[in-house]
């Protein structure tokens, strides 16, 4: 048997993708000598133009990979950060290079699983959903999640939600919300209701629907009463085509509860 390269002698790393599979593959090589006659043994991948290495090797392997990562996105940061302070002293708005600065020690000083806000007895969001802010990047579920949760505390007469991926799949997801909404329709005082929505174009057709595989998020508002309704798309992209179906169970438990209301009076 090949005697196990030291990592520190690897001249390049193997992508992340191939270290993932290969740790993976050991694990069960692992598992399955553990369970034979084979204890003693240790399991090794002979990986072609890099070496002979360990499952820790390879988790180390990954854990560089990591750190790699980390640096690149930190010096990403740092550029983005430096943009936006001279940009804010371009509109003379030094007053907010502080919070600006706060802002990048929190998510610079926290691990990114680190809870760091909360709202509530509930509400918390993570660094690594802060750090989705910058840089232009994705933004989270959980953080669009978060700031809709503080901004339902503030307002009776609004209502905000994600069109997650949970509330799309799961029907007891889906009647959580719809009792929610007809709390606040009992209580009176809702008006509209908000939602962000992920959605996707397909490159051939053109044609965009609200998926839980989107890659661009857009926002659906309207009435109570049915009769105002708004979209907006900063791409400009068309209406997508299974908004209305989607959305249609919502309709109906609102005109339901209006027809009850007209037939009290």
């Amino acid at each position: 048997m090949d005697s196990p390269t030291t990592v520190v002698n690897v001249n390049r790393l193997p992508p992340l993708s191939s270290c993932l599979q290969v740790r993976a593959k050991l694990q069960e090589a692992a598992e399955t000598m553990a369970s034979g006659k084979c204890q003693e043994l240790r399991a090794v991948a002979v990986w072609n133009n890099y070496g002979t290495f360990s499952r820790e090797d390879v988790s180390t392997m990954i854990s560089a990979h990591e750190v790699r990562r980390i640096r690149g996105m930190v010096k990403e940061e740092e550029k983005w950060f430096s943009e936006l302070e001279n940009l804010l002293l371009d509109y003379d708005l030094v007053d907010k290079i502080e919070e600006v600065r706060n802002f990048r020690d929190l998510i610079w000083s926290n691990d990114e699983n680190d809870v760091v806000l909360n709202y509530g007895e509930k509400a918390g969001i993570r660094v690594h959903d802060l750090c989705s802010v910058v840089c232009n990047r994705w933004l989270t579920d959980d953080l669009r999640s978060f700031l809709f949760q503080s901004m339902n505390v503030e307002t009776t007469a609004h209502y905000f939600q994600v069109m997650s991926e949970p509330l799309m799949l799961s029907q007891s997801v889906r009647q959580r919300l719809f009792d929610i909404l007809e709390r606040k329709l009992i209580a009176g005082n809702l008006e509209y209701i908000h939602f962000a929505l992920n959605v996707k174009r397909c490159e051939k057709t053109g044609i965009v629907t609200v998926s839980r595989s989107g890659n661009h998020w857009t926002y659906f508002a309207f009435s109570v009463r049915l009769n105002e309704m708004y979209y907006g798309d900063s791409l400009g992209w068309a209406t997508p085509t299974n908004l209305f179906s989607l959305f249609k169970p919502i309709f109906e438990l609102f005109q339901s509860k209006r027809s009850k209301t007209a037939v009290s009076k």
